[in-house]
């Protein structure tokens, strides 16, 4: 706080003593005279011209010391205000990435050629003792089989005829069902038809990405279909829904994200993915997790891909998955 001092200040007038012959005096006279002002003393000097004079008194006045009082100064006294103190929470320790290692050499990766549309699904046999299938499509061309499938020899529409994009649908009928989710420029799920040996799950892009970001990072949602324990593949019932959320950075060229279970305390642990991004695809390992898949549409607006981990036991795991720019 600062602190001010008050000046008092005292003005004190003194008055010079009258002279002689200043003012307040009177002179009584019989006689007419005449005043004359001296030129050497400035006092006025009397000169009779006849009769007598009677000088008068000369009255020496003390003039009295006025003293005024000082002003009182108002001060308001200035309040200091101590902002409070911000107390700032460290952050947590981020935890450091796991390294992204290449895949297996012989796990193609089929978004590598840049065909118009590129796919993978997985065959899973409805009997115990049965062999999970790992088939590609593509075509290098066109647009012919990118809503079909062969599932034991049985041609199979992955999605009815009419079906509008970014919708999802959950139909049964004529012994199929199929559990679908559609992009503008991919299409991934589950088709099951009960007069074939095994359920579906296939994941595809159309009109691979020409014209990539080259920085920046971008965040991706969407839908994954999770078998766990996928040694025991006779139980369908562990196929599973998950969410997806992946994190493109263009900058270090990796993507990275999760595949969580879509209920809560579900049967399935959350899992983790990560690849390197090669142009227009991506392929990587971490954990023990292959991972692949292509960047769809302008300006990598949608990716389409898949995953395994391998002859794992109890942890062997497999899935595709679509996602959007968000």
């Amino acid at each position: 706080m600062k602190k001010h001092n008050i000046a008092l200040v005292i003005l004190m007038s003194l008055g010079a003593v009258a002279c002689s012959s200043g003012g307040g005096s009177s002179n009584t006279t019989t006689k007419s005279e005449t005043v004359v002002p001296s030129k050497i003393s400035g006092k006025e000097v009397i000169i009779h011209t006849g009769g007598t004079t009677t000088p008068s008194k000369t009255e020496t006045t003390t003039p009295t010391a006025e003293v005024t009082p000082p002003k009182a100064e108002t001060t308001t006294p200035t309040t200091e205000v101590t902002p409070p103190k911000t107390e700032v929470t460290p952050l947590p320790a981020q935890p450091t990435p796991k390294e992204i290692t290449d895949i297996a050499p012989n796990f193609d990766n089929v978004y590598v050629n840049n065909y118009k549309f590129s796919g993978v699904r997985f065959h899973i046999p409805r009997e115990d003792g049965g062999e999970v299938e790992h088939f590609m499509d593509w075509n290098p061309k066109g647009n012919g089989g990118f809503y079909v499938i062969d599932v034991d020899g049985k041609k199979l529409d992955i999605v009815p005829v009419g079906m509008e994009n970014n919708k999802s649908i959950n139909i049964s009928g004529q012994n199929i069902t199929r559990i679908i989710k559609q992009g503008e420029h991919t299409v991934w799920g589950i088709v099951d038809a009960t007069d074939t040996n095994h359920i579906a799950i296939v994941s595809k892009g159309i009109n691979p990405t020409q014209n990539m970001p080259q920085a920046g990072e971008f965040k991706y949602k969407g839908t994954a279909h999770h078998l766990y324990d996928a040694l025991k593949v006779g139980n369908v019932n562990k196929l599973e829904d998950g969410n997806i959320e992946l994190t493109a950075n263009f900058d270090n060229k990796e993507i990275r994200g999760t595949v969580s279970p879509v209920v809560e305390n579900n049967s399935f642990k959350a899992i983790e993915l990560g690849a390197k991004i090669k142009g227009n695809y991506f392929e990587g390992t971490v954990d023990g997790i292959m991972t692949q898949g292509g960047f769809f549409g302008d300006n990598a607006k949608e990716v389409s891909g898949n995953y395994v981990r391998p002859n794992s036991g109890s942890d062997t795991v497999l899935g595709v998955f679509g996602a959007s720019k968000q």
